[in-house]
């Protein structure tokens, strides 16, 4: 279900952006307030949203620190909206695999998971994969500028147009 739903997102966000031309900070707002709705009416309906409020007042320092978390994710959510608005959601989704890769590996560095032959198997075919769509991207670029040239330098001559 992640999978579907986190391609949807990046994907309809994206089809946002170009049909309606919305800001980053127009999408910023949309999301965070439907959020925010569904977040409470979710606590209304487990009946722990004054538990919230009260846990909230007992305890300040958690409130700082949930302020502090939300700065943090605004500021990450207008570079992704910026990285999908001006390059798309695919090389957003090439920039979150990658970026899921490095913490797993610093996870393992860090902290001393254990990573199985599995899982270092699957860490290869994803830079694999990306290094091969990045590395034929470029090609196929490069042979698209290699046909562009041939075509202006052939026609800017006149060869074979009748001239009255």
């Amino acid at each position: 279900g992640y999978m579907a739903f986190d391609s949807f997102t990046s994907n309809w966000q994206g089809q946002l952006f170009s049909e309606y031309k919305v800001s980053k900070f127009q999408m910023m707002a949309g999301v965070n307030l439907f959020s925010c709705l569904l977040t409470s009416v979710s606590l209304l309906q487990q009946g722990v949203f004054l538990t919230s409020l009260v846990f909230m007042s007992q305890f300040p320092a958690f409130v700082s620190d949930c302020v502090i978390l939300s700065l943090c994710s605004a500021v990450g959510q207008i570079f992704i909206y910026h990285t999908i608005s001006t390059f798309g959601p695919v090389v957003f989704t090439i920039i979150m695999t990658i970026r899921q890769v490095f913490a797993v590996v610093l996870s393992c560095v860090f902290y001393g998971h254990a990573v199985s032959a599995t899982s270092l198997i699957g860490i290869f075919i994803i830079f694999f994969a990306l290094f091969l769509k990045i590395y034929c991207a470029y090609k196929i670029k490069q042979r698209r500028k290699a046909g562009a040239g041939g075509v202006k330098s052939g026609s800017s001559g006149g060869a074979g147009v009748i001239k009255a």
